[in-house]
């Protein structure tokens, strides 16, 4: 009987088996999220720019960046979700995280 921890260390050779039919294509990587950041930022950069347009834009775009989570928030809260499996797993965690 092997432990989680034994099973986790050989997730490489799992994962794939298990969840070849659902598509895992959504998870960022690190270089996702440094590209994510670069193109945030370069909407509020400008060579020319004075430091309080920079803030303004700065500001603005933290304020879009606050109601897309609100309208994914409620979403989340108001949108049932279809589940691949029967797991406990899986439906606690669509109960417990957003989309």
């Amino acid at each position: 009987n092997l432990g989680f921890s034994t099973k986790f260390d050989q997730r490489r050779s799992w994962v794939p088996a298990y969840f070849s039919d659902i598509p895992l294509l959504g998870l960022l990587r690190t270089t996702s999220r440094s590209e994510s950041a670069d193109s945030f930022f370069s909407r509020l950069i400008g060579w020319k720019l004075a430091l309080v347009e920079f803030w303004l834009r700065l500001d603005a775009a933290l304020e879009e960046q606050r109601h897309k989570e609100l309208e994914e928030d409620n979403i989340t809260l108001h949108t049932i979700r279809n589940l691949k499996t029967e797991w406990v797993i899986e439906k606690h965690a669509s109960e417990f995280f957003t989309t």
